[in-house]
């Protein structure tokens, strides 16, 4: 599964107006352009006037855009686009494409992405357990092979299971359950992110009464490379593989 990554900017920005922008945003990276390059040379910090000449501007697309694949969209192209809460996207911020193609119009800031993902993760999985067991104790925690750090914030994107995932310690967050009156909870099909664990789908298929335990291991990078995802914003730490431990009693 992978995402893309898109950057929302204003409608018609000029080159000046985009050229001033990344300066803003990238004042190092300017600094180390002017001192590197003989068209930008004119001044120590290139302003917003040293952008005009099409010389100039080619130097900086080419080092911010050479290598990046984040697609600029106009505001006006992205108003179909909503944000996990329902909003449309803002501009000057970047946004990732959910791995769900069938959800083409829903994009996620670029620095939450991952929050939001795996407490997307953590929602299917709770939400497939129920739908095939009648759960007593459902524990589920992610930790990071990398030794990253990240809350889940808000709430986890499953609106009928009104549960939150928290920061469980400084290197892993986990969402833990139990339920008075255990009972099987239908739904309709298969979470999606469900295709990613085939193993606890069929640990669980079957099953009246007992336990399970496995200890599952997610590929997150979703296609991005490292340098593109630090472009973005995105905590590189997650950029691999994250191990989901799901402990479920039932019946």
């Amino acid at each position: 599964m992978q995402t893309r990554l898109i950057e929302v900017v204003p409608d018609m920005e000029s080159w000046p107006a985009w050229g001033a922008r990344l300066i803003r945003k990238n004042p190092a990276k300017t600094i180390a352009l002017a001192s590197a390059t003989p068209i930008v040379a004119v001044a120590a910090i290139p302003t917003a006037a040293t952008l005009t000449g099409v010389a100039v501007v080619s130097v900086i697309a080419d080092l911010w855009l050479s290598d990046e694949k984040i697609k600029r969209v106009q505001i006006k192209d992205a108003l179909a686009l909503r944000d996990p809460n329902g909003d449309a996207p803002e501009t000057n911020r970047i946004y990732a494409f959910h791995p769900d193609r069938s959800r083409e119009t829903l994009v996620i800031q670029a620095a939450s992405f991952h929050s939001q993902i795996i407490g997307e993760q953590i929602a299917h999985l709770v939400a497939f357990i129920r739908s095939t067991v009648a759960a007593r104790e459902i524990k589920i925690s992610v930790f990071s092979e990398n030794g990253a750090t990240v809350a889940v914030t808000g709430p986890v994107q499953a609106e009928d299971l009104n549960i939150k995932a928290h920061a469980g310690s400084a290197r892993h967050h986990s969402v833990e359950l139990r339920y008075d009156e255990p009972e099987i909870v239908p739904s309709n099909g298969l979470p999606f992110w469900m295709k990613a664990f085939p193993e606890v789908v069929a640990a669980f298929y079957g099953a009246t009464k007992g336990s399970v335990n496995r200890s599952v291991l997610i590929d997150t990078s979703f296609g991005l490379s490292a340098s593109l995802a630090k472009s973005a914003g995105i905590d590189t730490n997650w950029l691999g593989r994250q191990r989901f431990a799901i402990d479920a009693k039932f019946g």
